[in-house]
């Protein structure tokens, strides 16, 4: 009864004509073999599970299970070696089911010693793959000081059954298009063999579920309502919530530094010698300049704004987040675009970069 649940099972996995027969997450290989471990071909590594009609189901279940969590990471592969032997020979397999582990750049094989499970066969893609985890444990104790932080001012939660945070959870927090303007937190379901009471907090139901929300506002919270858990369709659903989120909600605005009814008191000779003094407070840098010298860099997003009216610039759209290779504190692009559109520029990173169409504001 196995044999045959193995055999009907690996039908769905032999290969009629090479790269454009996909079927499940990992690519089934023949012809292209070759190509599948180009350089350029795959985004990252690539592993690669060598198989034949009797290889083990739970094996290759395994595998497309792990396939389906690092999609748009690594690439997986399966090569039926009964249909392609003289390529598995090529590759030194003596037995099946062996795996072999491709990393980056010249594609020399290893062979993977692992447990053949779905944690085994991710946790060999992970370590291939070179990023930093800049997630968080969350627990109820620190949950307000990690929703308050403000230099990456959008939130993500992941709520998962898991007690180590995913793969692909851990890539999206290294993502250069995402984390500097979001951090990200990891929360288990279980604290203690308990009941995580941040289940309850979020009103979460089932797991795994991601959610995300602008610092401590909770009526920006989104939900992630699709079935697909992949890298690239998060990646998809948390850009086009950070293009809804560059401001922030109305309880994050900044205090008025000064008080509007002191300043309408002001008599009016004081008001005109105010505006004489203010005139020339702002200085315009040349694009692609670096930033301001610390001594005269604008503070707040408010003074920022209040900045570009004094030189009689536009602020909105504006964009305010923390990214290193933006110009730090107040800048503006003074020529928008279609893809460009943002004005005011405020960045809270520190040490930021020039940028060929953004010029510093300094005072």
């Amino acid at each position: 009864m196995v044999a045959l649940l193995a055999l009907a099972l690996y039908a769905g996995l032999q290969l009629s004509g090479g790269e454009d027969d996909r079927r499940g997450p990992a690519r089934t290989l023949g012809h292209d073999f070759e190509q599948f471990l180009e350089e350029g071909t795959c985004p990252g590594p690539a592993m690669v599970l060598f198989a034949s009609e009797i290889a083990d189901v739970e094996t290759i279940r395994a595998f497309q299970e792990s396939a389906d969590e690092v999609d748009s990471l690594a690439c997986l592969g399966i090569l039926n070696c009964d249909a392609w032997r003289s390529k598995c020979s090529e590759q030194n397999i003596r037995r099946t089911p062996m795996v072999l582990l491709y990393p980056r750049g010249p594609r020399g094989g290893r062979f993977y010693r692992g447990q053949h499970t779905k944690e085994g066969f991710t946790a060999a893609v992970a370590k291939m793959v070179a990023f930093n985890d800049r997630t968080l444990h969350i627990t109820a104790n620190n949950l307000n000081s990690f929703l308050a932080g403000r230099a990456r001012p959008i939130k993500v939660l992941l709520f998962s059954r898991r007690q180590r945070t995913p793969v692909i959870f851990k890539a999206l927090s290294h993502d250069d298009d995402l984390w500097p303007h979001m951090e990200f937190g990891f929360v288990p379901a279980e604290e203690d063999n308990q009941k995580n009471p941040l289940l309850d907090l979020y009103s979460v139901e089932s797991v795994p579920q991601v959610v995300v929300q602008y610092g401590p506002d909770a009526s920006t919270k989104q939900v992630y309502i699709s079935t697909e858990i992949s890298y690239q369709a998060l990646k998809e659903w948390l850009t086009l919530q950070r293009s809804k989120h560059w401001l922030g909600s109305a309880s994050w605005k900044e205090e008025e530094e000064e008080d509007e009814e002191m300043l309408l008191d002001q008599g009016e000779e004081e008001e005109d010698d105010s505006s004489a003094a203010t005139a020339s407070r702002y200085e315009l840098l040349e694009r692609g300049t670096a930033g301001c010298p610390i001594d005269l860099e604008i503070a707040s997003v408010t003074e920022c704004q209040n900045a570009l009216k004094e030189l009689g610039m536009r602020a909105d759209p504006t964009w305010v987040s923390n990214f290193p290779e933006l110009p730090s504190k107040c800048s503006v692009r003074t020529e928008p675009t279609q893809q460009h559109p943002e004005r005011m520029h405020f960045n809270s990173f520190v040490g930021g970069a020039g940028r060929e169409d953004l010029s510093p504001v300094c005072t």
